[in-house]
């Protein structure tokens, strides 16, 4: 419609410049806003369409940018939930192991606890058998040569007293034997009446040179419940402790004291005595110390060692009861 418009402008033109009519100013700008307008307002448009497809290119960006992102994000995610399963695995391995290890470590120890135990019962058990060889079978062989001179003979028809009162001496010191050897073995007064009344025995009885004072303290005893082989590894405990003191330190005085509080007992034998090198203990292959740390093993019992050559012994032994 425009350009016919104009077409017809434009010979309208040309028609009054052939008669000579004067066309004025505002006529061509007609003209010129008819040619020129419909340009201008396609670049506009072109103008307007780049935009939008600038506008549009930079959502699709965002949201591709928003899609990557999410991706990332995703894939990072999932990668720590992985490395978490993972390390969570590997710990739970790890912690299995230690276990295990642990297990077996135990197990080990228990292994040699028993075959120390079995090996300090054959030791005890040849240590009986010489005592039994040794002193009550000297005894009894005496007694029976002393009765045999006892008779009288052919030239005589008189009882010999001398030896009759020989053998009954050596009788009753074979008797005395018989009851030392029964009572190192399983104390009779430990299953009567208990550790204390067992103890406060022992002590008393060992307690018999003049040149030596055994002093034996107790509290809280009677609050105490233990099954009879906790019983037996305390008493034998105290028992080589007090031993130790008397026949390797030379002690003069040796205190021995246990004390029961809040579910532990506690336990501490001190002497006066020569004392020793502490190292020497983890060296020594001796029935000794080796029967001792076995035994606290089993009690599941803490050892204090305090010693040193010339300075005396303190041994302190914590048990959880």
């Amino acid at each position: 419609m425009k350009v016919l418009l104009v077409f017809m402008i434009i010979s309208f033109g040309s028609l009054c410049e052939i008669r000579g009519c004067n066309l004025t100013l505002p006529f061509y700008s007609t003209i010129d806003i008819l040619l020129f307008e419909p340009q201008t307002g396609n670049e506009t448009l072109k103008e307007k369409e780049q935009e939008i497809r600038e506008i549009s290119d930079i959502q699709d960006r965002k949201l591709r940018n928003r899609n990557v992102l999410a991706l990332i994000l995703a894939i990072a995610l999932l990668l720590i939930i992985v490395i978490g399963v993972l390390l969570y695995r590997n710990f739970q391995h790890k912690l299995t192991l230690r276990q295990k290890k642990l297990d077996r470590m135990e197990l080990e120890s228990r292994l040699l606890t028993i075959e120390a135990a079995l090996n300090g019962e054959e030791r005890e058990r040849a240590r009986v058998a010489s005592e039994l060889h040794d002193g009550l079978g000297s005894l009894l062989s005496g007694i029976k040569f002393s009765y045999q001179n006892i008779l009288p003979s052919r030239d005589d028809s008189k009882i010999n007293m001398e030896a009759y009162s020989k053998g009954m001496y050596m009788l009753d010191n074979a008797l005395a034997e018989v009851r030392r050897i029964a009572h190192n073995m399983m104390p009779a007064t430990l299953i009567k009446f208990g550790l204390d009344t067992a103890l406060r025995d022992f002590c008393s009885e060992a307690d018999q040179r003049e040149d030596l004072i055994i002093s034996y303290q107790s509290i809280g005893l009677e609050e105490m419940e233990l099954e009879q082989s906790e019983s037996l590894a305390i008493y034998r405990i105290i028992q080589e402790l007090v031993h130790n003191a008397i026949k390797h330190a030379k002690a003069k005085k040796v205190i021995v004291q246990l004390i029961f509080s809040a579910g532990k007992l506690n336990i501490t034998v001190e002497d006066d005595g020569i004392g020793f090198n502490p190292e020497l203990t983890d060296r020594s292959k001796g029935i000794g110390w080796n029967s001792i740390s076995n035994r606290i093993n089993l009690l599941r019992g803490e050892l204090d060692l305090q010693t040193s050559p010339g300075k005396g012994t303190s041994v302190h032994i914590s048990v959880r009861i």
